[in-house]
């Protein structure tokens, strides 16, 4: 057998779904040393407060999502970081929490963004729910209303990164994204979407009353 020229590419996936699994896999591991990384220099005073709650929240919303992706190939998340050398532990720590490290005692709705953010919530939801009763259904019709939906709820500081309507909306996203724009829901998917927004409007409403 002859040996390869050096230009010769070589393939470290043999398929497709491989190949997205790998990139799966190395967004998630970067995505951790960014948190690390990002409690690090908010421990040590490098960054201020509303630029770290940001970041943090906008890093922490990226993992679950991934961490969603490569479920069937990486369930554990710590053990992965392990089975990969990932010296993490500051990113671990704050993934455990769940939230930026000046959340973790509580949200309250007293800053006037966060009542802003709240009323967004819920103009949103209505709005979106009214389209589905309608019988609005093409991706041109609501693909951008969920997105819009999914997006206020991560600005609302009370709902926790890995609140499960959070969960539940980027799947319905991932859903329009794989549809033509002129593509519809059949009337079961609808269905589904509006109790996927009752369900999860309601759960928010209960913890705005609570707060």
């Amino acid at each position: 057998m002859e040996p390869r020229e050096l230009t010769e590419e070589v393939k470290l996936t043999k398929t497709t779904m491989d190949e997205k699994n790998y990139d799966l896999l190395a967004n998630m591991f970067a995505c951790m040393k960014c948190i690390d990384y990002l409690e690090r220099i908010y421990a040590s005073g490098d960054i201020k407060e509303d630029q770290y709650v940001m970041q943090c929240k906008q890093l922490l919303n990226q993992f679950f999502q991934l961490k969603q992706s490569v479920k069937d190939i990486a369930p554990d998340h710590e053990r992965f970081a392990g089975d990969f050398s990932l010296q993490c532990p500051s990113a671990l720590a704050r993934i455990r929490e769940g939230v930026p490290a000046t959340s973790q005692n509580g949200v309250s709705l007293s800053g006037p963004s966060q009542i802003i953010a709240a009323n967004k919530v819920t103009e949103k939801f209505i709005t979106l729910m009214d389209q589905l009763h309608m019988n609005y259904r093409t991706k041109q019709d609501l693909a951008i209303g969920v997105e819009s939906t999914y997006e206020a709820m991560i600005d609302l500081a009370l709902l926790p990164v890995d609140f499960s309507g959070k969960v539940e909306f980027q799947k319905w996203i991932n859903t329009f994204n794989m549809m033509r724009a002129t593509d519809s829901l059949s009337e079961e998917q609808a269905g589904e979407l509006l109790f996927a927004c009752e369900h999860t409007y309601q759960k928010i409403k209960d913890l705005l009353q609570s707060s």
